[in-house]
């Protein structure tokens, strides 16, 4: 019996250490595959990141040049009214019959219809700019979240 104990206790000493280096290689492969996987998404998060930061910039250019074309339609409008009405008021200054008084309100009815026109023509440019603008955000973002989603 005497010989039976030493043997168990090697046995068992053993098996303890075979369990032990199974599970250092577990534990260690379990690190590695963690930090793989972290250096995985954080590429891919830094990835999503500078695509981000180009499409915002991008996005800024052209809603910029867009706004210079708002703006440009806005002073034009502005302008071309402004002319309208100077030539409204010296024909005011002309008026002496009845006749004239009707062909002076169908003009400043005229010029009325322009403005509300060129009002409708820049609300609309400024409505798609924004519209471009906020919709090629969005479509950034949501592209951005299935990626880092997907990882």
């Amino acid at each position: 019996m005497s010989d039976t104990a030493p043997h168990f206790i090697d046995s068992t000493k053993t098996d303890a250490q075979a369990t032990f280096d199974k599970a250092s290689d577990a534990a260690r492969q379990g690190a590695e595959t963690i930090e793989a996987t972290a250096k995985d998404l954080s590429n891919q998060a830094s990835d999503a990141l500078q695509s981000g930061s180009a499409a915002a910039s991008d996005m800024g250019k052209r809603t910029l040049s867009t706004l210079i074309d708002v703006n440009k339609t806005i002073t034009d409008a502005y302008s071309q009214s402004v002319s309208e009405m100077n030539a409204l008021a010296q024909q005011a200054f002309q008026v002496r019959t009845a006749k004239d008084m009707i062909a002076f309100q169908s003009n400043v009815l005229a010029q009325f219809q322009r403005n509300l026109a060129a009002a409708a023509n820049i609300y609309s440019a400024i409505w798609q700019t924004t519209t471009q603008s906020v919709s090629s955000a969005t479509d950034r973002v949501r592209e951005t979240t299935d990626t880092l989603r997907a990882a």
